[in-house]
């Protein structure tokens, strides 16, 4: 949620259909007090970052060195166009039915540890759950909390392993993408 970038929630500690993720404050987005952000950004004019085809699978490596403080990683892209009304249904905005042309996820994990934390798969107090069954297959911002962490090497993963990445000749039939990545004092 937003809050966890310097915003603020609207009703509730997590994201819901009635705040979405809370209303954002920039600046202490962009300069949280007392922590340490980290900004990756896949994309380029001329078109040479980002998932294609070839190219499915991004991997960053933070090291936590407090964890009193959790890590959060969010990642945000622009899906490309795709059909309006895709299925025979007609529109509900509950719809559990994935619409994204591009399904990007966002995994963290403990270097060399088996336990996953996969985007927006969280428990009832907002923490990302262990080893989840499934990726969010319907959003184009994906958010992993994980806390009681220990002190060690993290690895975040950026993957496109569902389906064919739909692009253009403009993006270098690329999907462009950025992260932010906080907490942990990370380095």
């Amino acid at each position: 949620d937003y809050s966890s970038y310097g915003g603020e929630s609207l009703y509730l500690s997590e994201n819901n259909y009635v705040s979405g993720w809370g209303r954002n404050d920039i600046r202490n987005a962009l300069f949280p007090a007392g922590q340490v952000l980290k900004i990756y950004n896949e994309y380029s004019p001329d078109g040479t970052k980002g998932l294609n085809n070839e190219d499915r699978v991004r991997k960053y490596y933070v090291e936590v060195l407090d964890p009193s403080q959790p890590l959060k990683a969010t990642l945000v892209w622009t899906d490309f166009p795709g059909t309006p009304c895709a299925t025979t249904r007609p529109y509900d905005f509950y719809d559990d039915v994935p619409e994204l042309v591009n399904n990007l996820d966002l995994t963290i994990n403990k270097w060399e540890d088996p336990v996953q934390y996969f985007g927006n798969r969280f428990n009832g107090t907002g923490q990302s759950l262990p080893n989840p069954t499934s990726h969010d297959s319907l959003n184009n911002v994906e958010t992993v909390v994980v806390e009681n962490l220990s002190v060690g090497l993290y690895e975040i993963t950026v993957s496109a392993l569902n389906g064919q990445i739909i692009s253009d000749k403009e993006h270098g039939f690329r999907q462009p993408f950025a992260m932010v990545v906080t907490g942990g004092n990370i380095h």
